[in-house]
């Protein structure tokens, strides 16, 4: 079969671009036979080319200066695996103005950048993939975009994060210590904060929000909380209530028609799709008002499923297919400023080991109009201080939150209620 050659140029060559470039020389030969393409990396832009860890790559395929790879005409596509803001932004509109595809696996920057990354490739008519921003997620892109009856969006989005909370869940240890543990097997950074506190998991919901409803929310209109206040107890009295702790990005709409969105560590049930996410996995749900609901589970971390990820954008590019990435004009849909829609949570509290404790806190959550579904108290460890785990009745958030405020205001209360979400 006769193949046509592309040439590439990767941005950065990290575990992702390695992951990219040994994926196109291993398979060679299979994606030629299978899709009639040669992609040859012709150029990698790095910062050290003499790096000894560089040492199995030639010489003459580094570059140090992105203007080799912007001049050159053996380059066709570039792919973008360096991260952060700048210089991938101004990198990426210099490819395209140059007239070349761009591919980018950076949540950070399409979060923050990706609409007018998305104007420049379409004003130039060039191909942008960004299935590896969303990896784990990507395979159901096309029918998230393409849809007008989404009505919710959530998943479980981020590999590290899932993996220590599994971690904490199976082994029954504390996040401090699988967090070590992560670190040591290259699966979070040495600043984990990305992933830990809900960013990783807000920037690709942030991408999927515009895929399912055209409006694409800033940072700030996504509520985001991580998992470090997230304690073995939890794990264990959540599991006793017949569900497992994962970090959940979601975006919904409610009854005016506005979207919904937030990221925070929520109980959901232990035989459910997310539960079933373990490690590194990611899992996402989708509720469409036509298909139904639609979910999946996938890797979503790690050099080779990004690899595939970018593979996948490389196929759909020489295939003609473009990943969508929805411009709404004049829309009236906009982002909630305050959630309302009801939902159930799950609070625990420290509160002084004395008669009368559970009552004072149910009169104070009765006035703000919140039930109690559930009281379990373990024993006490010592003989002033006990632990109540309650899950409340259906609420917005808003109400949860403000009663919980006055909850710690009272004499019984030690320290401040935490509160996760159920789903």
């Amino acid at each position: 079969m006769s193949s046509t050659t592309y040439g590439v140029a990767l941005l950065g060559f990290g575990t992702v671009g390695r992951g990219v470039y040994d994926l196109l020389n291993s398979k060679a030969s299979p994606i030629k036979q299978k899709h009639g393409a040669d992609f040859q990396v012709r150029h990698i832009l790095v910062r050290n080319p003499k790096n000894p860890k560089y040492g199995d790559i030639p010489q003459e395929l580094f570059a140090e200066d992105i203007g080799t790879i912007i001049g050159s005409g053996a380059v066709d596509i570039v792919i973008e695996v360096m991260g952060g803001i700048e210089p991938a932004r101004s990198h990426i509109l210099s490819a395209l103005k140059s007239g070349k595809h761009v591919i980018t696996a950076n949540k950070s920057l399409l979060a923050e950048c990706g609409c007018e990354i998305a104007r420049r490739a379409k004003e130039a008519d060039l191909y942008l993939g960004y299935s590896a921003a969303i990896t784990g997620a990507h395979q159901l892109a096309d029918s998230i975009a393409n849809s007008v009856m989404v009505r919710s969006l959530r998943g479980v989005f981020n590999g590290t994060s899932n993996y220590i909370l599994t971690k904490m869940d199976e082994e029954r240890l504390d996040f401090d210590a699988v967090l070590r543990q992560a670190q040591d097997a290259g699966y979070a950074e040495a600043d984990p904060s990305a992933d830990v506190d809900g960013i990783d998991t807000r920037n690709k919901l942030a991408i999927l929000t515009n895929l399912a409803f055209g409006i694409f929310p800033a940072p700030e209109q996504i509520q985001t909380s991580g998992i470090r206040n997230v304690h073995r107890k939890d794990i264990e009295f959540a599991a006793g209530l017949g569900y497992k702790i994962k970090l959940v990005g979601e975006s919904l709409l409610n009854a005016d028609d506005r979207i919904e969105a937030q990221v925070s560590a929520c109980l959901v049930p232990a035989d459910g799709l997310f539960a079933r996410a373990r490690g590194i996995n990611n899992a996402i749900e989708v509720d469409d008002m036509f298909r139904g609901l639609q979910g999946m589970i996938a890797e979503g971390a790690g050099a080779n499923p990004t690899a595939m990820a970018i593979y996948t954008d490389l196929v759909n590019l020489i295939k003609g297919k473009p990943l969508l990435w929805p411009v709404v004009k004049g829309s009236e849909r906009r982002v909630a400023a305050h959630h309302k829609l009801p939902r159930r949570y799950y609070v625990r509290m420290e509160v002084k080991n004395c008669p009368g404790t559970l009552g004072e806190i149910s009169r104070t959550l009765g006035r703000h109009g919140i039930n109690i579904g559930s009281v379990h108290q373990p024993e006490a460890s010592s003989q002033t201080a006990a632990q109540i785990v309650l899950t409340c009745g259906s609420a917005a958030r808003g109400a949860i939150e403000k009663a919980l405020r006055d909850v710690a205001q009272l004499d019984e209360a030690i320290g401040e209620p935490f509160l996760l979400p159920i789903i």
